[in-house]
């Protein structure tokens, strides 16, 4: 018998980006496997492209053309490249978040989450890291009008 998951990993990537907002620890997948604070960038660039993906509300099962890919790729390397520039990303974080990104967009959590091996699934919120003493968090917030 299958368990649904949805109260625990969120319904849907608009759940999940909620989530994210509100400072709530979502389940996702740890992308680079190089530290925390390495981690941390990966999961801020995958809920920006991840904002993108539910805003300009595009057409995923058009993805499997390679031309219909490059072009919604491109342009939200574009939307999201304002948003997360201070970040000092790689490439690999790039493109590490663009995978977890489109890939909560494109199917629910718990789909997502049960296609890898257990040691994989992370908890991560966008209060995470947080300067010692501080308590602010080094995440950017949400550039969108309805975040936090």
């Amino acid at each position: 018998m299958s368990e649904d998951k949805s109260e625990l990993y969120g319904t849907d990537g608009a759940d999940v980006l909620a989530r994210w907002d509100r400072g709530d620890i979502i389940h996702t997948i740890e992308m680079g496997g190089l530290g925390p604070g390495y981690e941390q960038c990966i999961q801020i660039v995958a809920m920006e492209i991840l904002r993108i993906c539910l805003q300009e509300d595009y057409d995923a099962e058009s993805w499997d053309n390679k031309d219909n890919w490059a072009k919604d790729r491109d342009q939200i390397e574009k939307l999201a490249h304002p948003r997360i520039d201070q970040l000092g990303l790689s490439g690999a974080q790039w493109g590490a978040g663009l995978s977890l990104g489109t890939g909560f967009y494109m199917r629910s959590p718990s789909d997502l989450l049960s296609q890898v091996d257990g040691d994989r699934r992370i908890m991560a919120s966008r209060g995470f890291p947080k300067e010692a003493g501080a308590g602010g968090s080094l995440s950017p917030p949400p550039v969108n009008a309805e975040g936090p």
